[in-house]
This record gives structure tokens, sequence and C-alpha cells, in this order.
């Protein structure tokens, strides 16, 4: 950015009006940026909406549908039936998918089923309350999900061995 100052006795509100131009200017290109933001969201959302239209209708006549070839947007999965997903019920399945995940890829695949971003301690306070009721386990940094054999040593184990204060 540069700015002319002129050569004469009133230089400084000269530059002050500059200043106050350039300024205004750049605040107005922030307004329509984020007019253009907003624009795109609600863009986004009526697109997904049609493609869900789309797909319910394709289910109601019995017409499988795939999305090979399209681009995967960032569309939160459908609720299971029953209900509203919970961390804890993302956190135990993508366990049992894939064990040894870590908080953080956990924490990308709650924000995808939920779609929506998620506070960063939600993971690791979720896993803890998990490996307390005997749910999960830690190795390091690694989480795994336990077998219902595995769950129940766990909890009586824990029971039997109070932590040392």
């Amino acid at each position: 950015m540069s700015i002319t100052i002129t050569q004469s006795a009133n230089w400084r509100d000269a530059a002050r009006a500059e200043l106050q131009d350039k300024f205004v200017a750049e605040l107005n290109q922030v307004a329509e940026f984020t007019k253009q933001e907003q624009e795109a969201a609600a863009g986004k959302a009526a697109a997904i909406q049609r493609a869900r239209d789309l797909l319910n209708a394709a289910r109601a006549l019995g017409i499988p549908l795939d999305d090979d070839g399209a681009a995967t947007p960032d569309d939160p999965e459908e609720p299971q039936e029953g209900g509203a997903v919970t961390a804890r019920e993302i956190i135990l399945d993508e366990l049992q998918e894939k064990p040894g995940m870590k908080a953080a890829e956990l924490k990308k695949a709650i924000e995808r089923r939920l779609g929506r971003e998620v506070h960063y301690k939600t993971p690791g306070m979720t896993l803890y309350r998990l490996a307390n009721d005997g749910l999960v386990r830690r190795e390091g940094h690694r989480w795994f999900a336990l077998r219902g054999d595995q769950q129940r040593a766990t909890v009586e184990t824990e029971k039997e061995l109070p932590l040392m204060k």
C-alpha cells in the first residue's frame, strides 16, 4: 500500500483523508466478502436439501443411487433411527470400525457425522468418560473399544484397586 502525501501546509489533513478513504474501502471489501460467504452458505444449504430430496424420492421408488463421480460434500451423515447421534456413540462406532484412532481423528469423525464443529476438548473428555465406564482403553495416544468380556473385567478391576492419592 502506498500513500501519496503532497507537499502542502496541510500534509496531516491530506494524509488523514487518504488513510480514511483506504480504510473505508477495505471495510467495504470485508462487507462484500461476508455477503458472498452468506450467499454461498445459503446456496450450499439449498443444494444439500435438493440432493436429500432426490435421494428420498429414489428410496421411496426403490431405486438405489450412488455418488460415484460426485464431489464429496461436507454434508453430515443422517442420524440413525431413534434420535440424534451423540459424540459418545460416534466414538464407540468409529473405534469398533477402526481400532487405534487418535483423539484428533475422532474429532474429525464427530464433526463429519454431526455436520458442525465441536469443542476441541469434546473427544478427549468423552474418551475419558468412556474409559471410566470401562468401554474403551488407551495405549499411548491411541484408543481402542473394548469387547463385552473386556469391559466387565476392566470395570471390576478398577473397583477392586482404588486409585492412589
